[in-house]
């Protein structure tokens, strides 16, 4: 065998053994090796398209329905991240209610949704995303949800303003973002996109105050957090990922501007990217 051989062997191999220590993360053995699979095979390149219907069903510990995840796309990433490392595990130290009300900004694949409603079992969720296809992947993960009245799917950018915009798939599905000059309504002759604002959503949602608010929307969260005051006071929890030139300083001092007094409960920052819980403080009465 040669050095080439071998290095992929080897790769292989450690590949394989990272698989079986998240095997916890899985319902079988079976989940197991779907998992090393769709890793195996994850190639998406921005600009492909991705068929909804060309995956497979994994059993997941702690959820009642199976996810469904694409071949050759970036949702088995998505899955690690939330399911084997557990992105969004420290949510339970909150002790949220069980029927608390979701909104989850720039839903992807609806994984995230999937874990909010499994952990909040009687939650009532709305989740926002702007891919077609990505929805359609939400209807298949999320359908009893969605049959019972739990999770509403809107298919739109989640954005400071209402309008629309183009879309920019020159990246993996889990980074779909609006074009340059976001929710301007200019007709650039290209696919539009219906973009909605947080008191919009809420409107005709009939949501009045929302208890987790997750926003991961590949970049528009500067302009959303910007322009927050006429409505983050209605919120009681957030989780906001960020991305690079918007930091979470910036974040910080958008709350502060809106008025928004919050204690940290975890952060963490690269150069690229960056993720903050925090949670609403509510001053005493009297």
């Amino acid at each position: 065998m040669g050095r080439d051989e071998l290095m992929r062997a080897g790769q292989w191999f450690r590949f394989a053994k990272g698989r079986w220590r998240s095997r916890k993360a899985y319902l079988s053995l079976g989940d197991v090796l779907k998992a090393t699979y769709l890793r195996g095979i994850t190639e998406e390149r921005g600009g492909k398209e991705i068929l909804v219907e060309d995956g497979m069903w994994v059993g997941v510990s702690g959820l009642s329905d199976r996810v469904w995840l694409r071949r050759r796309s970036s949702d088995f990433m998505v899955f690690q991240e939330i399911f084997e490392s557990g992105e969004y595990r420290p949510i339970l130290r909150w002790k949220l209610p069980t029927n608390a009300t979701v909104v989850d900004l720039g839903g992807n694949v609806g994984l995230a949704s999937a874990y909010f409603g499994s952990v909040l079992a009687a939650s009532r969720i709305v989740v926002v995303e702007p891919d077609h296809g990505n929805c359609q992947t939400i209807g298949r993960t999320c359908e009893k949800m969605i049959a019972a009245g739990r999770l509403k799917v809107v298919e739109a950018f989640a954005a400071a303003r209402d309008g629309s915009s183009g879309i920019d798939r020159n990246a993996r599905s889990w980074a779909f973002k609006m074009t340059a000059g976001g929710a301007s309504g200019a007709d650039d002759g290209g696919e539009k996109i219906a973009c909605v604002s947080v008191p919009t959503l809420m409107r005709d949602c009939g949501i009045e105050t929302i208890d987790l608010l997750k926003c991961d929307i590949e970049g528009a969260e500067a302009e959303l957090f910007a322009d927050c005051k006429a409505w983050i006071d209605k919120v009681g929890h957030l989780v906001v990922e960020t991305h690079a030139p918007f930091k979470i300083a910036q974040l910080f001092r958008y709350l502060d501007a809106a008025g928004w007094g919050f204690e940290t409960l975890s952060l963490q920052e690269d150069e690229k990217v960056g993720l903050a819980f925090l949670r609403k403080i509510v001053p005493p009465v009297g």
